[in-house]
Parts: C-alpha cells; sequence; structure tokens
C-alpha cells in the first residue's frame, strides 16, 4: 500500500521535519521521508509494525524500524508504551497531544477540546516543580485508559 496523500497544513509540517533532519546534520532519504510522511498522515501513537504495514511496498521492516529509532533520537518522534510493553511511536512536531486507549488498547482516540491546555499546563507545572528541586532534563509520557 502506498502512503496516502497528506492534508495541506501537512505538508508545511513536513518540510520544517525534513529541515529538522537536515540540522541534524542528516541527509533526507527517501525512507526518513516516508516514515515521517505516514507518521503526518496519522497522528495517533502506532507501533512498529503498523506504520510498517503502511510503507511495506517503499520500505523494509528493518530502514523502517532504524529510521524511527534516529527519529526519536533527534526528538522528532516520541516512543511511548502500551500497558503490555509495546513501543508506539508518534510525531513530535508541533503542539503535543493527548490521547486516551481502551484498557485492552485496541482503540486510541485524541483527546481535543478545552482538556488538551488542562493537561498541558498540569505537566508544565510539574516539571518546572522537579526542576526547581534540581532534576535535570526532565521529561514525561502521559497515559490514560479507559474501560
Amino acid at each position: 500500500m502506498v502512503p496516502a496523500e497528506l492534508q495541506p497544513g501537512d505538508t508545511v509540517e513536513l518540510t520544517a521535519c525534513l529541515e529538522g533532519l537536515r540540522n541534524a546534520r542528516l541527509r533526507v532519504t527517501a525512507p526518513r521521508t516516508a516514515v515521517l510522511r505516514e507518521l503526518l498522515r496519522d497522528r495517533t501513537p502506532r507501533a512498529f509494525q503498523e506504520i510498517h504495514e503502511q510503507l511495506k511496498e517503499v520500505c523494509d521492516p528493518v530502514t523502517v524500524y532504524r529510521v524511527l529509532i534516529m527519529l526519536e533520537n533527534i526528538g522528532l518522534v516520541r516512543r511511548l508504551f502500551r500497558n503490555g510493553g509495546t513501543a508506539l511511536f508518534k510525531i513530535e512536531y508541533g503542539a503535543e497531544r493527548f490521547y486516551v486507549a481502551t484498557k485492552n488498547e485496541a482503540k486510541i482516540e485524541e483527546i481535543e477540546g478545552a482538556s488538551s491546555p488542562e493537561i498541558r499546563l498540569a505537566i508544565h507545572r510539574l516539571e518546572e516543580r522537579l526542576r526547581a528541586l534540581g532534576w535535570r532534563e526532565v521529561t514525561h509520557v502521559v497515559q490514560f485508559f479507559h474501560g
């Protein structure tokens, strides 16, 4: 399956992500571009296998995995973990988005509306408190599950 086309706003974000590669002194290659396009096309956190399934005609599984790890290392991708330990990958460009998953994790949905700014503010306050206590390189992973 060839990846679907991006929405008009996503092309601007793709350009910015490609610039992020260049800023990290990495080449812009067809596999890297394909993985970024796919992550921008469907922004929900997804397992490597799900991402590769969409790219199998253009990238082998090892290449997709290596690109995801490289993108994580330069901050363009974030790795989350399902309750069972499965790694999920999502694009990290733009405003942070929050998701809720069913307990069996068969379905993941974005939390939209007024809740996102409230969550973002609470996380920011907690990170600032931890930095004031002397913690360095504070990061977070927030996961919500419903039954």
